[in-house]
């Protein structure tokens, strides 16, 4: 008699028992199936989110002007597991002036356009290494109609807007003067800016180069006077520099990093933490990993419990298993016992 009759016979003999086997290691296997469905998601979640990272740290420092240099920058730029970066232009309202120190006129017009007590006569002071490698003039949102940009060995240079130029009557080769009021301090202080060391008496700048906007961009919806394309300028990264920390290297605010593929990006930001900034510890250090880090964290939690149920489960089901067998062979001593006797091999018996 072959296996799959004896198997047959068996069953229909001890039916009870053989229908409450099958309905318990069934249930053990769905269990298995369903702990490896959910844990194989949760391990596929943190992929798709950890593939979704840009890899990229923005290092704030407005807390400590003049601690990300552009020694300091250059420094992390280097590192191994860092592929890229990009600078972020400064930017900070700033008040205007002819060079007889009258204010000028801004832009505020508009039914979206709010303007700030203290703030009529204001606009955004940008600043970069050179002026066209600002975001808006490589995006094609300004272009340069007269004049040059800003290069990386300028001082007391400026470039402003066409329509700031028009109502001030302001031509190339014009000194404008800038500074700092009481209200614009307080702002800038409320945003988060460490002010302690920073000149708020007048600066006075050059203009070099006058540019235009090509529409309103992401302009759009209520915004502040100051924040107005028409209200911007940008001066030499030395100049702003000396403003907000005499003593200091030309800084930068924010800087962009692109951590390598094959780093982590969780080690490289702790790095980057822990070097010595003599100038003042950056305020944080934001990645995409400040959005997802609980979520992956609650995941993996979630995939590590699962795998040790998934252990114990089957441990538990060969357990079963083993003492089930084991209670049957001593129930059925004397008839396998019989069988030996008569000259039946181990696998028959089996």
């Amino acid at each position: 008699m072959n296996f799959i009759k004896c198997a047959s016979r068996y069953m229909i003999k001890k039916k009870n028992r053989s229908i409450l086997l099958i309905l318990l290691l069934s249930t053990i296997f769905i269990l298995i199936l369903t702990v490896v469905s959910v844990a194989a998601y949760a391990n596929a979640a943190i992929e798709q989110m950890e593939n979704n990272f840009s890899r990229e740290f923005i290092v704030n420092a407005h807390h400590a002007p003049g601690s990300l240099t552009l020694e300091r920058i250059a420094e992390i730029s280097h590192r191994d597991d860092i592929a890229a970066y990009r600078l972020i232009s400064n930017a900070t309202p700033v008040e205007f002036a002819n060079d007889g120190g009258k204010p000028l006129s801004v832009k505020t017009d508009g039914d979206n356009c709010f303007v700030s007590p203290g703030f009529e006569h204001a606009g955004t002071l940008v600043s970069n290494v050179t002026s066209d490698s600002d975001e808006l003039f490589s995006n094609g949102t300004f272009s340069l109609i007269s004049g040059r940009h800003i290069e990386d060995s300028d001082e007391g240079k400026i470039l402003i807007h066409k329509e700031l130029a028009d109502r001030n009557f302001l031509r190339l080769g014009d000194t404008i003067q800038m500074k700092f009021s009481q209200a614009i301090v307080e702002d800038m202080e409320n945003m988060g800016y460490d002010t302690s060391h920073m000149n708020t008496g007048i600066i006075q700048a050059e203009i070099i180069g006058i540019f235009e906007s090509q529409g309103e961009g992401d302009m759009k919806g209520m915004h502040l006077s100051h924040q107005l394309y028409e209200n911007y300028c940008y001066i030499d990264l030395h100049t702003y520099s000396s403003v907000w920390n005499p003593k200091s290297q030309r800084f930068f605010c924010q800087a962009a990093f692109s951590a390598a593929s094959a780093s982590d990006l969780a080690v490289v930001i702790k790095e980057i933490k822990n070097l010595d900034w003599p100038a003042g510890q950056p305020d944080n250090i934001v990645s995409d990993l400040d959005h997802y880090d609980g979520m992956i964290g609650s995941l993996s939690s979630l995939s590590n419990l699962l795998r040790i149920i998934l252990i114990c489960m089957i441990l538990g089901c060969i357990t079963l298993i083993y003492c089930l067998l084991s209670h049957s062979v001593k129930q059925r001593k004397q008839e396998i016992g019989i069988m030996m006797s008569l000259g039946l091999s181990r696998g028959c018996v089996l």
